[in-house]
């Protein structure tokens, strides 16, 4: 089920505990900067493609259609 566009949902309930939401941020954030900090991580353009859109300013700019066409010459 797809939410609808515009939807406003709220991370925090009124009286949450603010700080537990920085702190779960912050580790969050700091798992993925030691996941990407390795040599062996590779970097996708397109995650999920099945989920991505039909055109993506990333993927244009990673020219994945040019590293895909070079996969059929090897």
């Amino acid at each position: 089920r797809r939410r609808p566009a515009g939807e406003q949902r709220f991370v925090l309930k009124p009286g949450g505990d603010t700080r537990a939401l920085i702190d779960d941020a912050a580790a969050g954030l700091m798992r993925l900067i030691t996941a990407f900090d390795r040599p062996d991580q590779p970097y996708h353009a397109r995650p999920r493609a099945w989920a991505a859109p039909r055109y993506s300013d990333y993927v244009h700019l990673a020219r994945v259609q040019e590293w895909q066409a070079g996969e059929d010459e090897a």
